[in-house]
C-alpha cells in the first residue's frame, strides 16, 4: 500500500510483516482519507468473506440433514415393507421378512 502525491508529505509504502494482520498494520498508518478508505475496504472484504463462510457452513449442514432424512425415509420404508410381509405371510422373524422384502423387489 503506497500513499503518494500528498502535498508536504513524503511518499510512504507499507507492507504486512510476518503474521501481522492487515488491519493492524493499516491502523498504524498516519491518519488520512486514504487510510480510512482502505480500512473500510478491508473490513467490507472481511464481512463478505465471513458471510460466504457462514453460507457455506449452512449449506453443508442442510445437505447433511437432507441426507439423514433420506436415509431415515429409506430405513422406515424397508422396515414398513418388511412388517407388511411379516404380517401377510405370518413370518415370526423380522430379519426373514426384511430379506423377503428385498428379494421381492
Amino acid at each position: 500500500l503506497t500513499f503518494a502525491n500528498r502535498p508536504g508529505r513524503p511518499d510512504v509504502t507499507f507492507a504486512p510483516v510476518g503474521s501481522q494482520c492487515i488491519t493492524d498494520w493499516m491502523r498504524a498508518l498516519p491518519e488520512c482519507p486514504e487510510r480510512d478508505a482502505a480500512l473500510a475496504n478491508v473490513k467490507a472484504a472481511e464481512r463478505k468473506r465471513d458471510e460466504l463462510m457462514r453460507a457455506k457452513k449452512e449449506a453443508e449442514r442442510q445437505a447433511k440433514a437432507r441426507e439423514g432424512c433420506i436415509e431415515d425415509m429409506r430405513r422406515n420404508d424397508d422396515e414398513d415393507g418388511a412388517e407388511l410381509i411379516r404380517r401377510f405371510f405370518a413370518i415370526e422373524d423380522k430379519d426373514t421378512a426384511k430379506d423377503y422384502d428385498r428379494w421381492s423387489t
